[in-house]
């Protein structure tokens, strides 16, 4: 019996010969869908499904897109979801769908909270271009990675850069749907993708939670929330950026003034101290 495998890489051109009437099928949440909504995959015949970077349905409306995928697969038996962090919720949605689910936890020994430190910033949103300086002027830092909460808070961060006269960054979020970062006032303003950030070209990433999931970087010295994490599992995986496979790291947050729900959630969510940075 032949049985056909396919793995979908964020490389691989959509072919129904090449993805078509595969018994194993792997690939992340967002391709299934894509493949599926072109008609190059012909569900039915999936048995086994694997889905890496499961985490991405959290932000794609997870119980109408799991419902979506397991509606879609009449034969499936055998189901693998890979996450480097799952909600409470999101397990509660995948049982109404896996038989006896078996959960497997894997402890990351290459990431030590004991050689992170981390701190907050009281700040202005009006006056954050002027934070931005002064954390980069007053460390030493070999990469960055900052995290927002939707793709404009990455576009007001970028903006925030572009003031500063940084100019090499990259991002991981589609700039052609802000005509604001195409027109001639930002004709200086490069930029990049994942493999300049990756080679050093741009030492500063401006992303998202699910944009950023599957990169690791070991050189990534400092973390900065520009936006305060969603929830408990977005601050682990954002902490778990920075000090990576033994060595030191930073993790700032930016927290408005007199925000004091977001202090105590911090405050909880860390359960070490967490001192307040003065500039």
């Amino acid at each position: 019996m032949k049985i056909k495998c396919s793995i979908v890489s964020g490389n691989d051109k959509y072919d129904v010969a090449e993805f078509g009437n595969s018994q194993i099928f792997i690939a992340t949440p967002k391709q299934f869908h894509d493949l599926d909504r072109k008609e190059i995959l012909i569900t039915n015949s999936i048995n086994m499904l694997i889905l890496d970077d499961v985490y991405q349905l959290t932000s794609l409306g997870f119980q109408s897109e799991i419902h979506y995928i397991f509606s879609n697969l009449k034969s499936l038996d055998r189901v693998g979801l890979f996450s480097t962090s799952i909600p409470q919720n999101f397990l509660k949605t995948i049982e109404e769908f896996v038989k006896n689910p078996k959960k497997i936890s894997l402890d990351r020994k290459e990431h030590n909270k004991e050689e992170i430190r981390e701190f907050y910033v009281e700040i202005d949103k009006e006056f954050i271009s002027e934070t931005f300086k002064k954390i980069y002027e007053q460390s030493v830092i070999t990469k960055s990675i900052i995290f927002c909460n939707t793709e404009n808070d990455v576009r007001n961060a970028i903006i925030e850069f572009i003031t500063l006269e940084f100019t090499h960054i990259s991002t991981t979020i589609d700039i052609s749907k802000f005509n604001e970062l195409n027109s001639k006032n930002y004709e200086n303003l490069t930029i990049r993708n994942l493999e300049e950030f990756h080679k050093g070209t741009s030492t500063i990433l401006l992303t998202t939670d699910d944009k950023c999931h599957g990169i690791d970087y070991e050189q990534v010295s400092i973390v900065i929330n520009y936006d305060f994490p969603n929830n408990y599992e977005n601050y682990l995986y954002r902490i778990g950026k920075a000090g990576r496979f033994g060595r030191k790291g930073i993790v700032i947050y930016f927290i408005e003034k007199n925000d004091k729900n977001s202090l105590d959630k911090l405050k909880g969510y860390s359960r070490t101290e967490i001192k307040k940075i003065e500039f």
